[in-house]
């Protein structure tokens, strides 16, 4: 009699009725058949999972500026990960073996054999007659082995050695030769110089954007530091909502997002120059533009900011002071259109 096959078939009998009734029966068939006791790995797997789900429940969307849903998702998936057969074209005896070593046992019911192993996710039983035709079958899904995968794929973001950031929008045939967004092109060696982008490439002036649910935009922002509690902070953003330029604040539970499209940044910048402002990317400063003034200009000046808006015709500046037509000199001075609510206050101008 073989002993091990027996032992085998009990043991998946054994393990089919702790799944089902893990609960009655979970002390006595980790005694009887001690494969069935849950690893270290896989306690703290689910323990992991249990900590993020305390998070949602708490109303936390994100952590480590990543969706705490995905942390989920992930874990999940590592617990029902499919065993890797590489199917032989061999069987015999009841037996079938695997390219990675594992043996498949094969439990005889009526004229069917019980696939104790994921052989394939598609049935439960198989005749005997069809297994060979189901192993060619598998072998012939693989890959082949000399098949090479492309480093990259169309839609990653790539960053250079010296911190250009691009997307990939082509990949040659053979996958060794990749086209940026911004036309450049590299394959062979070239290929060592760039590596995925991820949230850690992030730095201080990067343009992102990052999608919020229920939001009719994107949120386009200029990236400046990482805050606390999941958060960080922006040079200046465009509203989701109005679609319309602020100024930098800090951003909590939101995620960083991904590098923005030529396309994107363009809108952004127009923007933001619409808004009366522009980016030093040297200083990485947002700036207010300066208005260029003719003589003759209507103005409004005041000498500081405590002094009302009073009305007056530019005439020059010299040393970053401004002089009107009657001589005198003042340190601030902006344009009457646009700003006549102003007049006869001492509120900022935008």
């Amino acid at each position: 009699m073989d002993y091990e096959k027996k032992y085998k078939e009990a043991l998946e009998r054994a393990r089919e009725i702790h799944n089902e009734h893990r609960a009655q029966c979970f002390d006595v068939m980790v005694k009887v058949f001690p494969e069935l006791k849950e690893s270290e790995d896989e306690k703290i797997r689910k323990a992991i999972i249990e900590h993020f789900r305390n998070h949602q429940k708490n109303g936390e969307k994100t952590f480590a500026n990543l969706q705490v849903s995905d942390f989920i998702s992930w874990l999940e998936k590592q617990g029902n990960q499919p065993n890797k057969v590489s199917i032989w074209k061999h069987w015999k005896d009841g037996i079938a073996g695997s390219g990675d070593g594992e043996q498949i046992y094969l439990i005889k019911i009526g004229n069917t054999y019980n696939l104790s192993s994921c052989l394939n996710s598609e049935c439960d039983y198989i005749k005997l007659s069809e297994l060979d035709s189901l192993m060619l079958k598998k072998q012939g899904e693989q890959k082949p082995a000399d098949k090479i995968e492309p480093k990259f794929k169309v839609g990653d973001w790539v960053v250079t050695s010296y911190g250009k950031v691009n997307k990939v929008i082509a990949v040659d045939k053979d996958g060794d030769g990749f086209t940026l967004d911004d036309d450049t092109y590299f394959s062979g060696s070239w290929k060592d110089d760039y590596h995925l982008w991820t949230i850690q490439d992030a730095k201080d002036g990067d343009v992102f954007v990052a999608e919020i649910d229920e939001e009719p935009n994107d949120f386009i922002y200029i990236f400046k530091e990482y805050g606390q509690n999941l958060g960080f902070w922006s040079h200046c953003y465009l509203d989701a909502y109005t679609n319309k330029f602020h100024k930098g604040i800090y951003h909590n539970n939101l995620n960083v997002g991904v590098p923005a499209t030529k396309e994107q940044r363009d809108m952004f910048f127009q923007k933001m120059h619409e808004a009366g402002y522009e980016w030093d990317a040297n200083k990485l400063e947002l700036k207010k533009k300066m208005h260029t003034f003719k003589p003759f200009d209507k103005v409004l000046v005041r000498a500081n900011k405590d002094c009302k808006w009073a009305p007056r015709f530019f005439a020059i500046m010299k040393d970053d002071v401004y002089c009107d037509t009657n001589g005198s000199w003042a340190k601030y001075c902006i344009p009457y259109e646009g700003n006549e609510h102003l007049l006869g206050t001492t509120e900022n101008c935008e």
